[in-house]
């Protein structure tokens, strides 16, 4: 008996079979990838800026929102650290089109690019529109001392004092 070398009518449609299957999901995993890219990035941002500054490690309280000092009202907010005391500012660059996070002792985070409006308003809540439009709102979870009381001075005041 002599022994042919070679595959099968059966093995080779198999084969072409399998490597159709293969080129198929790689096609379809490069069109899922490339339309993965184009998933709204600013989300991913400002979702991610509020987590950085709502982190509990970060010990931020709101000292107040910017009226002056050459920025708009509404554009900037004044944190501290509680534990370190550092200051920080939250503002908005108009001409940069970015929010980043300044340390008063130099130093600076971008937090996020490609902001074309930015404000924060008296009861925390952040509004923002991206160079796309796409526009977000969200409440700034942070503590506030604009209007906490001082109770040393509270206890002093005829008023209100013991």
């Amino acid at each position: 008996m002599i022994k042919r070398r070679g595959f099968t009518l059966i093995e080779a449609v198999l084969a072409l079979t399998i490597a159709a299957v293969v080129m198929t999901t790689l096609f379809q995993g490069q069109r899922n990838l490339g339309r993965r890219s184009q998933i709204d990035l600013p989300t991913v941002d400002w979702y991610l800026m509020l987590h950085e500054l709502e982190n509990p490690a970060h010990h931020f309280v709101i000292d107040q929102i910017s009226d002056g000092g050459g920025l708009e009202p509404g554009k900037a907010v004044h944190l501290t650290n509680t534990v370190t005391g550092k200051h920080y500012l939250l503002t908005y660059y108009h001409i940069l089109h970015r929010i980043g996070l300044h340390h008063y002792g130099g130093g600076e985070i971008v937090l996020m690019k490609g902001v074309q409006q930015f404000h924060i308003d008296d009861d925390l809540t952040m509004t923002m529109t991206t160079d796309k439009g796409i526009h977000f709102q969200s409440r700034l979870l942070l503590p506030d001392r604009r209007t906490s009381v001082d109770e040393e001075a509270s206890r002093h005041h005829p008023l209100i004092g013991d």
